[in-house]
């Protein structure tokens, strides 16, 4: 990447960002990706794998979780619902999820922020 030069109120300043830049369909399908997986590692029993998809700041609400799911945590993907539309910024990713109710069809949402190591991970669901 070359450096370009601003000018500000006289003063040169030489600048060197990296942009990148990502389709929507291809950040929605990172997120689903990531969300599936998360899936699949609790069907499977997996815990810590699953936990690997969750950020810092919530894995030990999720773990507690997890672990009290017991042996019904193979049919936490039926409960989940499945992830339907996203809105994206900067910081926070959030998605609706459809499941059934006893009391009918509801929707709730899931939320993926940027971890400290760039990795975007499950936040709130």
């Amino acid at each position: 990447m070359k450096p370009f030069w601003c000018v500000d109120d006289g003063n040169v300043s030489t600048i060197a960002k990296t942009v990148v830049v990502k389709s929507v369909k291809d950040l929605d399908s990172m997120f689903r990706v990531s969300y599936n997986n998360m899936l699949q590692k609790l069907i499977g029993r997996d815990i810590n794998g699953a936990l690997t998809h969750i950020s810092g700041n919530a894995t030990e609400k999720y773990t507690r979780i997890f672990n009290m799911l017991g042996d019904s945590i193979p049919s936490v993907d039926l409960k989940l619902g499945i992830l339907g539309d996203g809105q994206f910024s900067d910081e926070i990713v959030e998605f609706v999820v459809t499941r059934e109710t006893p009391s009918g069809k509801k929707s709730f949402l899931i939320y993926f922020v940027r971890s400290g190591d760039g990795i975007w991970r499950i936040e709130a669901m």
